[in-house]
């Protein structure tokens, strides 16, 4: 059973499927780089093939960035650690047999030539060392809740890599605002003073968008440029964890999430969105973050921490 707030509801209950994998245990960093180092004989053999493919059809570019992703660490042979990421992608080790994965594919390469033109010629949020901050403050064992965005705010200094969080120093947005106050509602927390929202990400909340680039003052500018297909495996590997929350606010967000969330054993909760647009058309009211911590206390995952610490800072 699915919770949805789009029609009015006699009452509210958790969208639950089937099944019951249990808690994972966490996981110590040297544990997830030894899972990264364990992929790098398939990585490189994956990625050899897509650069010679690359170099045959003449395209140069791909050739070169299949080849980044290929490089295969010394640690298959137990002589060193996994190679980098290409492109200079710098995500949680958990996440980089995924992301290595993906980034040895032609429409990752394409994607990066893609961004790097906007780059040259145009304004493009986040900073390039935030575009994958998503994958970089959650773990992908410790993932409990995902909190799925459309693309990134194009307001200057607004975007750092996280759905609906914006830098310290920032004024929160108005959508962000309206979950404070979904929050102050539903679980009696006073609004933040501020709109980074890092603390959540650090206990397992990943707060990940559809689209990770925008052009400044252009929302949806990258919008089916192949970040939907990179978010959608994303999304496909966060769903192998057991009992995790989908909270899916909007047509969008429901639509990219669906195969993801409806996977047994996890809760989805839909609501419109909480922009100003449509906040009152069911996210007031909605009680999510509640929702999210019965289920994952059900399930033995421990509650979210949904107070944000009172200094912005604190959070980085």
């Amino acid at each position: 059973m699915i919770t949805s707030f789009f029609k009015k509801q006699p009452e509210k209950r958790l969208a639950e499927d089937d099944g019951d994998a249990g808690p994972a245990p966490k996981r110590s960093m040297d544990a997830h780089r030894e899972d990264a180092e364990a992929a790098a004989a398939e990585a490189a053999a994956t990625g050899a093939a897509a650069a010679g493919a690359a170099a045959a059809g003449g395209d140069e570019t791909a050739a070169a960035s299949a080849s980044a992703s290929s490089a295969a660490p010394d640690a298959a042979a137990g002589a060193g650690p996994a190679a980098p990421l290409p492109y200079g992608i710098r995500v949680h080790p958990s996440w980089e047999r995924m992301v290595r994965r993906e980034s040895g594919k032609p429409y990752f390469a394409e994607l990066m030539r893609f961004v790097q033109a906007e780059r040259a010629s145009k304004t493009v949020f986040p900073r390039e060392d935030d575009v994958f901050a998503a994958l970089l403050h959650t773990a992908l064992d410790d993932v409990k809740v995902v909190v799925l965005g459309q693309d990134p705010y194009h307001g200057p200094g607004q975007a750092h890599g996280l759905s609906f969080s914006v830098r310290p120093g920032v004024k929160v947005p108005p959508s962000l605002r309206n979950m404070y106050k979904e929050l102050a509602s539903d679980m009696g927390i006073p609004p933040a003073s501020h709109g980074t929202l890092t603390s959540w990400a650090a206990q397992g909340v990943l707060l990940l968008n559809t689209v990770l680039t925008v052009v400044s003052g252009k929302a949806h500018a990258h919008k089916k440029r192949g970040w939907e297909t990179f978010t959608a495996a994303v999304l496909d590997e966060a769903a192998k964890r057991p009992s995790v929350v989908f909270m899916l606010w909007g047509k969008p967000a429901q639509s990219a999430g669906q195969r993801a969330s409806s996977r047994p054993g996890h809760c989805r909760l839909l609501s419109p969105h909480p922009s100003p647009l449509s906040a009152t058309r069911g996210f007031f009211g909605c009680r999510h973050f509640s929702q999210a911590n019965t289920f994952l206390q059900g399930k033995g995952r421990g509650a979210i921490r949904w107070e944000l610490p009172a200094d912005a800072q604190a959070t980085e």
